[in-house]
């Protein structure tokens, strides 16, 4: 292990020493949960949205019946047959990186 990954388990070790509570779930609708917030302070992932990105709408949707979408048969399609092509290539031509295939449980 490098000098600098030794640095950064003690640091995620000693973030975690605030923490009221080492047990939680976020619901997001992008990567924020795991790319920010459970790496930061080096806790397990415990989010269904990890690796996600899920539009405003699509989001909304989703947390109004949290319970029945975790439960419902996700269907994945490539980003070119999605409802929301056009964002998708505005953000790549922005230089954002966008998944291949998008999860969804309704194209």
């Amino acid at each position: 292990m490098s000098i600098k990954e030794k640095i950064k388990r003690t640091l995620k070790s000693i973030r975690r020493i605030g923490l009221k509570n080492k047990d939680f779930t976020i619901i997001s609708n992008n990567c924020w949960a795991g790319a920010s917030v459970y790496k930061y302070y080096g806790l397990q992932y415990k989010t269904p949205t990890c690796g996600l990105f899920l539009f405003s709408h699509d989001f909304i949707q989703f947390v109004k019946d949290l319970k029945a979408h975790l439960d419902a048969e996700i269907t994945e399609i490539h980003f070119k047959d999605s409802k929301y092509q056009k964002e998708l290539v505005e953000k790549l031509r922005g230089g954002e990186k966008m998944p291949n295939q998008l999860l969804l449980g309704n194209a």
